[in-house]
């Protein structure tokens, strides 16, 4: 009767509306033995991704970027998507690699993949590579700092990575940022637990060029979740410009 009563009254959270919790964040629990204890509800989860998609400045990609605002007029855009989908509906350990030039809809379909798994419950991080790599190498004198950036970001179960190896100008990315990149990556690699999503204008050709320990280790953990775009009729937003003029 105790727990039924306080199971029945409504909390005040917002951004998730959960019928198990009442948007509490917690419920009350009954042992065989007849007593009682809190329980964090599942509803948590998501709500710590939402504080965190906010935070990293993502909150609009997701509102905007999702599998239904996905267009899907030409074949290759209907076979993305469908790797996209598939690749949410079950991970089963693997990576998401989208590769490919500016504007093909590679942030959006990840986006799309996060939002999907998110609202599953799962611990989901957003990176945007120039910033993370940019922090890391003027924190590689701070151990402390460092240490914590990194580890989070080797822990997390959902990392998406965006514009992976971009730097300006389009110029060969430093030992300082493949340094970088090796250590996330081989972390995230020796534990199947953790799922990686990768977004990347570089090519896998030119990954591989830059350094083979990581791209072999991209490709493994992809199998087949790994899709390259090329051609500039698949830059979308040229097209659309286009069309607007």
């Amino acid at each position: 009767m105790k727990a039924r009563n306080y199971n029945r009254i409504p909390g005040t959270l917002t951004g998730v509306d959960c019928p198990r919790c009442l948007n509490r964040g917690q419920i009350m629990i009954v042992h065989s033995d007849g007593t009682t204890a809190i329980e964090i509800c599942d509803c948590m989860t998501v709500r710590d991704n939402l504080r965190r998609i906010e935070k990293s400045g993502m909150k609009s990609l997701v509102a905007r970027y999702t599998f239904d605002s996905y267009e899907t007029m030409e074949d290759w855009q209907k076979a993305a998507k469908d790797l996209a989908q598939e690749y949410a509906s079950d991970p089963a350990g693997h990576w998401l690699t989208l590769n490919g030039q500016p504007g093909c809809g590679k942030t959006h379909l990840c986006t799309a993949v996060c939002n999907e798994l998110m609202h599953k419950g799962m611990e989901t991080r957003y990176v945007l590579w120039r910033d993370t790599v940019r922090r890391l190498k003027a924190s590689v004198n701070d151990p402390d700092s460092y240490d914590k950036t990194m580890e989070d970001l080797k822990r997390v179960k959902l990392l998406y990575i965006d514009d992976f190896l971009k730097v300006g100008g389009g110029e060969r990315p430093r030992e300082g940022d493949l340094n970088v990149a090796f250590e996330l990556l081989n972390a995230r690699y020796s534990n199947p637990q953790l799922l990686t999503i990768i977004s990347t204008e570089r090519t896998p050709q030119e990954i591989m060029g830059f350094d083979e320990a990581i791209a072999s280790r991209i490709n493994e953990r992809c199998g087949k979740f790994r899709l390259t775009f090329e051609g500039q009729e698949k830059n979308q937003r040229k097209r659309i410009g286009k069309e607007n003029a």
